[in-house]
């Protein structure tokens, strides 16, 4: 299932299908890619998988996008899709700005504020894949020391 639909982009930005484009499935199918793209780079390298050589290679499992629990990125993946990958093609980038631009900027803002809060809450990888997410499989993402 993914991540987010056009109906979800539509519950955003109520007039995001008046600009001639009624279908944006392909923009929200990248941006989920990025979502993924940046809980395996931010959650998963970093926080439940430590274990790397002496070069930096993960010696772990991958990351399974499929163990995640969809519904918790449709924000982000809404968020990221009109900042990243649909509102660029709607702006003119005319000399001055444009609302478009303006819309670019609020929702990358929006993006790395929903990532900061689902990642504070605790990320839902179902690691045993059975279909349920127990306790132990909400991974909170603390940093309560500096590291160097």
């Amino acid at each position: 299932m993914a991540y987010a639909t056009n109906s979800d982009l539509t519950q955003t930005v109520s007039t995001i299908m008046n600009h001639g484009v009624t279908d944006w499935t392909t923009q929200l199918t990248e941006a989920e890619s990025d979502v993924n793209r940046w809980l395996e780079v931010n959650w998963y390298n970093k926080t439940f998988n430590q274990g790397f050589d002496q070069i930096g290679r993960a010696l772990g499992s991958q990351m399974d996008a499929t163990l995640l629990t969809d519904t918790q990125w449709t924000k982000a993946t809404v968020y990221r899709a009109l900042y990243a990958h649909i509102l660029p093609t709607l702006s003119p980038f005319a000399v001055g700005g444009d609302t478009f631009r303006e819309m670019i900027d609020f929702y990358r803002e929006r993006f790395h504020e929903e990532m900061s809060l689902e990642m504070a809450k605790g990320v839902e990888y179902d690691a045993d894949n059975d279909g349920t997410i127990t306790r132990s499989e909400k991974h909170q993402h603390r940093q309560d020391r500096i590291y160097r």
